[in-house]
């Protein structure tokens, strides 16, 4: 597959310099008459090979009319300045050269701007428009006159819930076209505000930023282009040394990924298949652009000096999609000596565990925003459980696709989720807004739905009630925060200090197990001669007030905030004691634990849960992450389970 996208991505290129004509640089413009002939002389000469397309009349196709089985909008800008004009046309994919499908984000929909389709006003989002103005300045590159580009918001009717519900099966159709060329847009590059004086004085002294933003963008795209070519991140010992690579430019660097990367655009659900499916997607920010598959070898190599990079929010995407490539070569690669080949219930189960992070407009969308993705995996038609219905609520969504993955898959992971705002649904019916991450499958092989769809049957040990819990506090959060000190010492009088004297050892190893998740974004090296994580929390533990003047954090390492912050966030949630010492993070951060909650582990699951007795049966509250202690070391494995006894657990 990546032998094919490469391919076609050169080809593309290839016929890219027979189908334009040479584009004139503007400063040509100001040149003498004389010279412009000549330029243009030469340009003709360059261009013997030039055939313009002979096009068939097509009708407009706004306003909107039906779609045929096959046929598609493909929309054209129109060159030209002021009002922004475009052309909308209906037809096979397979009769036009090349297209490009374009990967954005909508943007605030009350922002509105207003462009001209087929000579009509047309209500598009600033974000989309910015992107047509940037497109039609930028025709030496992609939107000349000839090129198509295939948009959701204008290529759809949007109003035409049945269109949509049609639609959205065929997404891999367009992105994944032989002739589809994906660009991503992550919008313009803003132009920084003048700093005041105290501006100026609060900023952190620094050799690197001296630049604008968009001369670092320039040059950080400059670099991915170079990678392994120009110039190698790694020493002689194959170690990574991005820094050294980089030089004096390894600080705009930073700054231009770290810009990026909070663009909205690596966080929506349909972000993803049209990353994925798509032959090298190109990012275009502002007048810059890149590869999307170089731009993520950048951010692996600069990850590996660089761990706190994880910590942004849309570095989730980044692996995310590295996963999925995984996947892509599990499912598609046919090996005798390997694992069975996977179902189209188990592809889209390991989809959710991989994309949990992901943000949509419409809450369905969640789930239909991976079909598309879903169908060129497992490479046939989805099942008719799958199929999209705007029709439905949000929560009647969650309770089907639940039911019909559980059934098919015996995947226990998509019961653990940091938050649930369904109601009027069953406890074991997750809300896919807020699935948590799990890798391996937790398959249990009793699993059974009641007709109705109301109660699950699952075996399982119960383990018993918990000694102590320690509930979430916000008001905590944050390094700077006055009630931080006294949240610690009741941690610490709750759950560390207990925990280390049932399990003999000490307060530091409770500490550290607690935390261990952290610490792998931050492991210890040779060259941190910073605090360790325990002695971040003694100190923060004994200071009566957190919060610091400004010229005094000006002077913090980095990597000390960052343990401050990583600390606070993991001591502020709700923790839970057993008897023999073992410490459980719920995942579920909106519950509320109470006297006569049980903890119990079903076969098959690698996480504990915590169950509510409801007459006969019992509701789920929440799964839940060992975090230390006896529990920590057990292997859930057929000899473990052969000691228990086992019981049928009906969760409503």
């Amino acid at each position: 597959m990546l032998l094919d996208s490469l391919a076609r991505h050169f080809a593309f290129k290839s016929l890219k310099s027979k189908l334009l004509p040479k584009r004139r640089d503007p400063q040509e413009d100001e040149e003498e008459d004389e010279d412009e002939d000549e330029d243009e002389d030469e340009d003709e000469d360059e261009d013997e090979d030039f055939e313009p397309l002979q096009e068939p009349y097509r009708p407009p196709a706004y306003p909107y009319r039906e779609l045929g089985e096959d046929e598609f909008r493909l929309l054209r800008i129109v060159p030209g300045s002021g009002t922004i004009e475009c052309l909308l046309h209906q037809m096979a994919l397979d009769s036009v050269r090349q297209f490009y499908p374009l990967s954005y984000v909508w943007g605030d929909a009350k922002e509105k701007r207003t462009i001209t389709l087929e000579g009509q006003p047309f209500q598009v989002t600033k974000n989309l428009h910015e992107a047509l103005y940037q497109f039609r300045q930028q025709s030496h590159d992609i939107g000349y006159p000839e090129d198509y580009f295939w948009i959701d918001a204008i290529c759809i009717n949007q109003n035409d819930l049945d269109e949509k519900s049609r639609q959205i099966p065929r997404m891999t159709d367009i992105y994944y076209h032989t002739n589809a060329f994906t660009a991503v847009w992550l919008g313009p590059i803003p132009e920084a505000p003048a700093d005041g004086f105290f501006e100026r004085l609060r900023k952190p002294r620094s050799p690197h930023v001296r630049i604008s933003l968009d001369e670092a963008v320039e040059i950080l795209f400059k670099k991915v282009n170079s990678m392994w070519a120009d110039w190698e991140p790694v020493d002689e010992d194959d170690n990574t040394l991005p820094d050294l690579g980089l030089g004096d430019e390894y600080g705009d660097v930073v700054r231009a990924i770290k810009f990026i990367l909070r663009h909205p655009w690596f966080s929506r659900v349909w972000t993803i298949q049209e990353s994925c499916v798509a032959a090298s997607p190109v990012l275009y920010v502002g007048r810059h652009s890149v590869d999307l598959s170089d731009f993520r070898t950048m951010f692996r190599t600069l990850s590996m000096q660089l761990r706190y990079i994880y910590t942004l929010p849309s570095s989730s995407r980044l692996v995310a999609l590295d996963e999925i490539e995984d996947l892509e070569r599990a499912v598609t690669i046919e090996n005798e000596d390997g694992p069975r080949k996977l179902g189209v219930a188990e592809i889209l189960v390991k989809l959710l565990g991989i994309t949990t992070y992901k943000e949509s407009t419409e809450a369905q969308d969640q789930v239909y925003g991976l079909l598309g993705l879903l169908k060129h995996l497992s490479m046939k038609e989805l099942p008719a459980e799958l199929a999209p219905d705007y029709s439905l609520p949000y929560k009647q969504v969650c309770w089907d696709y639940a039911a019909f993955l559980l059934q098919s898959s015996e995947d226990l992971g998509l019961l653990n989720c940091s938050l649930n705002k369904l109601h009027d649904t069953p406890s074991w019916v997750p809300d896919f807004r807020y699935l948590s991450t799990w890798k391996k499958p937790q398959r249990q092989q009793y699993l059974q739905i009641s007709p109705d769809k109301r109660v699950l049957h699952l075996r399982g040990w119960k383990i018993g009630p918990f000694c102590d819990i320690i509930a979430d506090h916000d008001s905590a959060r944050g390094p700077a925060s006055t009630g931080l000190s006294s949240r610690l010492k009741e941690f610490e009088e709750c759950i560390l200090k207990p925990s280390a004297i049932r399990r003999a050892t000490t307060v530091e190893e409770s500490f550290n197990g607690v935390i261990r998740k952290a610490t792998r974004l931050l492991p210890a090296d040779d060259q941190d001669d910073t605090e360790t994580f325990y002695q971040v929390y003694r100190r923060l533990l004994k200071s009566s007030r957190i919060k610091k003047l400004w010229y005094e954090r000006r002077k913090e390492i980095g990597r000390t905030r960052l343990k401050e912050t990583l600390i606070t966030h993991q001591l502020c949630t709700s923790h839970i004691l057993l008897a023999d010492g073992s410490i459980l993070k719920p995942a579920r951060e909106d519950i509320d634990i109470k006297t006569g909650d049980l903890i119990c582990l079903f076969k098959g699951a690698r996480e504990l849960s915590l169950i509510r007795a409801s007459g006969e049966a019992y509701t789920l509250v929440s799964q839940c992450d060992v975090r230390g202690g006896p529990l920590e070391q057990l292997e859930f494995n057929d000899e473990f389970w052969a000691s228990k006894d086992l019981e049928t657990i009906k969760l409503v």
